[in-house]
């Protein structure tokens, strides 16, 4: 990125920003030199009820059930013992050809 900036910008100067600045270039029709900016922190007023439905929001659309580790550990056991006797059977089936 910083040769978009050259020779304006000196190695160092972007990743040493403060917050809320920041170095622009337009380029839209004609090149222009790069400038530099601070942005300014909007205070947004906290609203609790606004929090808790956009996070029961977010939980309805995207999260998944989580089952309790013990019924986890019974669905691997269970595939676990399953894959055993498959590979049993598919052992004595192996033998009994020969």
């Amino acid at each position: 990125m910083l040769p978009q900036f050259a020779p304006h910008i000196d190695p160092g100067e972007i990743s040493n920003l403060p917050s809320y600045h920041f170095f622009m270039k337009i380029s839209a029709i004609e090149p222009q030199l790069p400038f530099s900016g601070e942005t300014l922190p909007v205070k947004i007023p906290d609203d609790q009820e606004k929090m808790n439905h956009i996070i029961e929001s977010s939980r309805s659309l995207y999260a998944t059930h989580v089952r309790q580790e013990t019924a986890v550990q019974e669905q691997i056991k269970g595939d676990l013992q399953e894959q055993i006797t498959q590979a049993k059977s598919h052992s004595r089936a192996k033998r009994n050809l020969h």
